[in-house]
This record gives C-alpha cells, structure tokens and sequence, in this order.
C-alpha cells in the first residue's frame, strides 16, 4: 500500500514536457559533434564507462516511481508494466557495467570502441530498451545519437539526463529526438559507425539495406 500510494503520488506530480523535435538538416552537425566526442571517450578505461553505468544504475534505481510514472503519461503503460520497464532498464545498466570489464578482460586492446553508434528505439519499451542499447554501446566505449520513439521522446530526454549526470559526458550521449526522416538521416550518414535498432521488420529491412 505504501509503495502504491507513493506512486499515486508521482503520477499527480509528473507533467509530460515534450521536446523540441530536430531536423533531418540537423543531423550532420549532431553527428560532427559527436565525432569529437568519440575521441574522448574512447580514452576512458573500461573500469570507469562500468563506474558510471553502475552510478547510472543507482540514480534510475532512485528515481523509480517518477520514471514509471513519466512512462504511464506518456507511454500509457499500465503500473506494473511501467515499473518493470524502469526495473529492465535498471539490469541493463548493471549488466553492460560487468560486461564491459569482463570483456576487457577477455580480450584486451582487442576489444575497440567502432565509432558513433546511431539509437533508435520503439516506443513499447520506451526506457529498458533504448537504455539496453545504449548502455551496451557506452560500454564498448562508443559515443550514443539516441533517438526515441517519436511518441515517447520525454521518456528518451529523461534517460539520457539521467546518463549525463551519472557522469557520461554530453558529447558522448546526446538525445536526437525526431520522427521517422531524423532516424533516416542518422543511417544514411556515413560517419554512424554503428545503427542498433528495435522496431518493425520493414524499417529494419531498410536498415540493413541502407
């Protein structure tokens, strides 16, 4: 009952703020800004990317109930569903911190980061997939464009401030919001290094072809 009504509670108190969408003419400047980005990061030893998936981890852990409650308002997924969906992201974050020192581990200066890795998430599992992703990328030592769902991009915003102050730097993640032609342009950019993607079978047939 406490959790219940403490939920209740985030769910009167969070307001949907919809982002700015950018433009498929904005995309090559993201992705310049990006590229510098890459240089630093990729310079970061495997243990402090895990050090700061793990802080990332405990922030999200935290902040619960107002990110489950972000995503009843604007994913309009029931309670349970949308604290599973925090609680995905949560096992994602901590799994992709392990994995990055265990392959290191395993490979050594075998193991390189690819470049500029391009996001783009559905809108059903608005925070645990996007987050699985990109924490994966992060991991690797690449730099994230992360666009959202065109009809969850508050829930994307949130994700990728939460990264930020866990300590992931601003040029290394940034949110792209946007529809369809932005998602486009990310692929068809030839300094993304890297497209992971989680949507239909016909955008991702596009993908692949592209």
């Amino acid at each position: 009952p406490a959790e219940r009504e403490a939920f209740a509670a985030a769910l009167t108190s969070t307001a949907v703020q919809t982002p700015t969408f950018v433009t498929p003419a904005d995309v090559p400047h993201i992705v310049q800004r990006a590229m510098q980005g890459a240089e630093a990061l990729c310079a970061w030893p495997p243990e402090a990317r895990a050090a700061v998936l793990i802080r990332a981890a405990e922030h999200m852990r935290a902040q619960r109930l107002a990110l489950g409650a972000l995503i009843v308002r604007e994913g309009r997924k029931v309670w349970a569903e949308a604290l599973a969906d925090v609680d995905e992201a949560v096992d994602y974050l901590r799994f992709y911190a392990r994995s990055a020192i265990h392959w290191h581990t395993v490979l050594g200066d075998r193991l390189q980061p690819v470049g500029v890795s391009a996001v783009i998430a559905p809108w059903n599992f608005p925070l645990a997939i996007p987050c699985g992703m990109t924490a994966a990328a992060l991991a690797a030592g690449n730099v994230v464009l992360f666009k959202p769902a065109e009809q969850t991009p508050a829930i994307g915003v949130a994700l990728v401030t939460l990264l930020h102050t866990a300590g992931v730097p601003p040029d290394a993640l940034m949110c792209v919001p946007g529809d369809g032609q932005v998602g486009a342009a990310l692929v068809a950019n030839p300094q993304v290094d890297l497209v992971a993607f989680t949507g239909s079978w016909e955008v991702g047939a596009q993908i692949f072809y592209t």
